[in-house]
């Protein structure tokens, strides 16, 4: 019995631990200011934690498209891809925002988010941006993408870290335009290793194993 609840113990941490740290992105939803979301997001550098504004300023558009309750924007942030607010990367100029990641040198992190173009009233609308991840293993990895005002798109690739990475987001826009390209759901998260999928994949038998022999003692 002593040996099964000590197994079962080390069991559970594993698989917490596995999901627990996994997570090395803040406010990658960008609802940190939902709040007062009625006042003071549009032409903002306050995103509400994590993100630094390097240049420009942006808007915090949200749910429910009541950034100039166009019908267009109104359908796209009702989709399922967003909930809460996202970040539209041009305010009245483009913007750059970035965050310092705290993710380990060796580990291999995956990176996901969903984005869009601002429709205005345009739901043909497209709209220009990079990211960048640096340093990473080879040097920087990055890409310039469009995304367009009828739907959200989902981008996601995979790094490994030097130490710390800086993550930012860029507007490509030219001069300065209302309307900019929208980034969402943000997520940077450890890739286990097969020895911690093998660690969780017997914890998870272990507590299956201890609820089946409880199950059977109460029958």
């Amino acid at each position: 019995m002593t040996h099964t609840r000590t197994a079962l113990a080390v069991a559970m941490l594993a698989v917490a631990s596995t999901g627990a740290s996994a997570q090395a992105i803040v406010n990658g939803d960008f609802d940190a200011r939902q709040a007062d979301q009625a006042t003071a997001r549009y032409m903002t550098t306050d995103l509400g934690g994590g993100w630094t504004t390097v240049f420009g300023n942006v808007d915090l558009v949200g749910h429910g498209g009541d950034d100039g309750n166009s019908a267009e924007l109104k359908a796209l942030m009702g989709s399922t891809a967003t909930s809460g607010l996202a970040v539209d990367l041009n305010g009245n100029t483009p913007a750059m925002i970035t965050q310092v990641l705290n993710t380990i040198a060796g580990q291999q992190y995956s990176l996901s988010f969903s984005y869009a173009a601002n429709p205005g009233t345009d739901s043909n609308a497209t709209a220009g941006f990079a990211f960048q991840l640096s340093p990473v293993k080879g040097g920087t990895l990055g890409a310039s993408l469009i995304g367009q005002g009828a739907s959200w798109q989902t981008y996601a690739t995979t790094f490994v870290a030097t130490g710390a990475t800086a993550l930012s987001f860029i507007s490509t826009a030219y001069g300065t335009p209302t309307f900019g390209a929208m980034v969402d759901n943000v997520s940077v998260s450890a890739v286990p290793e097969p020895s911690e999928y093998a660690m969780m994949m017997l914890g998870l038998g272990v507590i299956g194993a201890a609820a089946r022999r409880r199950q059977r003692k109460s029958a």
